[in-house]
């Protein structure tokens, strides 16, 4: 659906040139609202890229990180879009008021469509860049919170089949995410318990196993295998 968007907004905008704005990627305010509704609806992840074209930190964004291996690995599951504030009022406005925007490069990533806030992630700062790899688990762990706490509303309505969908979307982005871990353990153990099922209880069982190997010593893991008699 992405490449399709994309191609429809390539093909009927006029010829980009400006400096720092990426080659195909969707641009402007009026496509920022078509590819919102859209993740909204598939409740997909949503990167906004604000820039300048007298932004060097914005060409070195462009340069070192989104043409990193690890970025254009992410790119394949999330909607995205680039808007230069300075080129229309409309513009302005999504980056001041909605975005809260006050600097660039200005990079917002959440998932609105599980009603997740935009949250700001740039690389630079005094205390040392992060890397391009560790730039892209930053954003991963971000949406893996979006979904996980989806999944966390929908657990504590024991809408439990719900909320493992959820976690399994937060998995594909961060597979090691500890909350959605043992989120997933604890759905499993209390179905399980509640409806006596030794299957369930056995993949609570494999995934408390799983968290400790990851995260070894984990106090939380350990207390649900001890209840699980192990």
């Amino acid at each position: 659906m992405y490449k399709l968007l994309v191609l429809f907004i390539l093909l009927s905008s006029p010829a980009l040139s400006a400096a720092n704005s990426l080659k195909g990627w969707p641009q402007g305010p009026n496509n920022y609202k078509a590819i919102h509704d859209i993740a909204v609806k598939e409740e997909k992840p949503l990167l906004v890229y604000f820039y300048t074209d007298w932004c060097p930190y914005c060409k070195r964004l462009n340069s070192e990180y989104i043409a990193s291996p690890e970025f254009k690995k992410l790119f394949s599951g999330i909607y995205r879009v680039q808007i230069n504030p300075e080129k229309s009022k409309s513009g302005d406005i999504l980056f001041k008021k909605n975005y809260k925007g006050t600097g660039f490069p200005a990079v917002f990533i959440y998932v609105p469509g599980v009603s997740q806030e935009p949250r700001q992630f740039h690389p630079f700062s005094k205390k040392g860049d992060w890397s391009p790899a560790e730039y892209t688990k930053k954003i991963r762990e971000q949406i893996a919170r979006g979904y996980s706490k989806k999944a966390y509303e929908l657990y504590k309505d024991k809408k439990y089949k719900r909320a493992r969908e959820y976690l399994i979307k937060a998995s594909t982005y961060d597979l090691k995410n500890k909350y959605a871990l043992l989120l997933m353990g604890s759905i499993y153990h209390k179905e399980g318990y509640e409806n006596q099922d030794k299957v369930l209880l056995n993949k609570a069982r494999h995934i408390y196993k799983r968290i400790l190997k990851i995260y070894p010593g984990d106090k939380k893991a350990l207390s649900a295998l001890e209840k699980l008699g192990n």
